[in-house]
């Protein structure tokens, strides 16, 4: 009965840490319940023990318990104080490096040399054949062996994997991608989206393989898959303009593998999909004032921007991105941080007066939100999109190159001076392109310049004719 009673009773903590008291109301001492002490703490292993002290009528009291508990404590200290003993002070040594590349020595506090001096221990490093840093004894002063021996025997070592071509370093693709985030991610612009390819396209497929593996036809397998699975929604494979993009990233990231000297072997050599998903839609001189127009009704902010992208044929990021100090009025010239540079364009007459209504009510960037923060790009596009959709210009409309979007208003400024006759190369350079292949797609929309060029080999002609 006293045990079932004993079971029932709980541990209560006591005004010391660690130390807990239990009382039995069957058992008496000194005409009052008697109480059982307990411990509390750690053990070596790290694991939470109780201990039992004893009872106050078997002659313990609360100052047993403590004491005995300080000394458990005290004890796991100077255990864990052992184990933290460094190694070097511990036979054999420590290894120092020498002067000599890839030759160390150990130093024993314990044997001595027929010289009285402490015997040193040579070790070398090299890479093995599956390219793992590998450290091996030479042997000792004692036994003969000297620092010469230690240099000798990985001259050989090293001579024989690079006669074996095994020095080439081949990295996981995984590792070199860490590499160009930390070192190379900072010089670029974008950098969201480029992580979201390679998160999403890349890294699936190449994580774990060596650059080596990556083969052409590796390459060639991925553009296909990319190009032609379904999603899980049931949708068509990726249009081909992104898969350029994808494999441009995967090429990029490999390319500075190679230039930093991380790989040494190879590259793969693949090409990119061809793309007919180029836009073709601008609009035409009504469509444009009708759509500034009734932006007018909507939204103030987004008048400006579509008008801003129109008339100087900037992207919507471009635009965000002005600040009053871009913009320099003496000289009609806007400073562009573009996406492919820094640039100059030029100032219409139309939009002069609209930029000074922006700049005199702004401080910095032109284009805000309440909280005085810039718009973001992504959600200003989205807005334009419901907009265009409303106003119903892709009514209809079933090809993604043909349906009106925001960048349409930068299509369209380069369409109107192509047909204006206005040359390629220069329309090129008012709206940031980086090769003259991108511009060429506006060739289409000026044939008759070329028959102009050529009427002006008969008019020289015939300028010079003597009669």
């Amino acid at each position: 009965m006293g045990q079932e009673n004993d079971k029932k009773l709980w541990r209560r903590k006591s005004a010391y840490p660690g130390v807990y008291v239990r009382t039995n109301g069957s058992r008496f001492y000194e005409g009052q319940p008697d109480e059982c002490y307990y411990i509390v703490y750690y053990d070596d292993n790290n694991k939470y023990k109780y201990e039992n002290i004893g009872w106050k009528s078997e002659g313990f009291s609360v100052d047993d318990a403590v004491s005995l508990r300080n000394e458990r404590i005290k004890k796991k200290k100077e255990m864990h104080n052992k184990k933290k003993v460094p190694k070097k002070n511990f036979y054999p040594g420590r290894r120092v490096k020498t002067r000599y590349p890839g030759v160390y020595v150990r130093t024993s506090p314990i044997r001595i040399c027929s010289d009285g001096q402490q015997d040193k221990c040579y070790d070398i490093m090299y890479y093995d054949e599956n390219n793992k840093l590998k450290y091996e004894k030479v042997g000792w002063k004692s036994e003969g062996i000297s620092i010469q021996d230690a240099i000798s025997l990985r001259t050989k070592k090293t001579k024989k994997k690079s006669k074996d071509e095994l020095f080439i370093y081949d990295p996981v693709f995984h590792d070199v991608w860490e590499q160009y985030k930390q070192n190379w991610f900072p010089n670029l612009k974008g950098k969201t989206h480029i992580l979201n390819r390679i998160n999403r396209y890349i890294l699936p497929e190449f994580r774990n393989y060596r650059i080596s593996s990556i083969t052409s036809l590796e390459v060639e397998k991925l553009k296909r898959k990319l190009l032609t699975q379904k999603s899980h929604l049931g949708l068509s494979g990726l249009k081909a303009s992104t898969v350029r993009t994808i494999l441009a990233d995967l090429r990029r990231v490999l390319k500075k593998a190679a230039e930093w000297g991380l790989y040494k072997g190879s590259l793969p050599v693949f090409h990119l999909p061809s793309s007919d998903d180029k836009r073709e839609r601008y609009l035409t001189p009504a469509e444009a004032n009708r759509f500034l127009d009734d932006l007018t009704l909507i939204s103030c902010d987004l008048y400006y921007i579509a008008k801003i992208s129109l008339y100087t044929g900037m992207r919507l990021g471009e635009v965000l991105n002005l600040t009053a100090s871009n913009i320099n009025f003496d000289s009609k010239i806007i400073y562009v941080n573009g996406k492919t540079g820094n640039r100059v364009s030029y100032i219409s007459s139309e939009i002069v007066s609209d930029l000074k209504k922006l700049i005199k009510n702004r401080e910095h960037y032109l284009f805000i939100k309440k909280s005085g923060q810039k718009l973001s790009t992504n959600k200003v596009s989205e807005q334009f999109g419901y907009i265009i959709n409303a106003m119903g210009f892709n009514k209809s409309v079933k090809e993604q190159k043909h349906k009106f979007v925001f960048h349409t208003l930068r299509h369209t400024f380069c369409s109107w001076l192509a047909m204006k006759g206005v040359p390629l190369l220069t329309i090129g350079e008012l709206v940031g392109h980086t090769t003259l292949e991108m511009t060429h797609r506006y060739a289409k929309l000026s044939p008759d310049t070329k028959r102009v060029a050529i009427e002006i080999i008969g008019e020289v002609i015939k300028e010079r004719k003597i009669v």
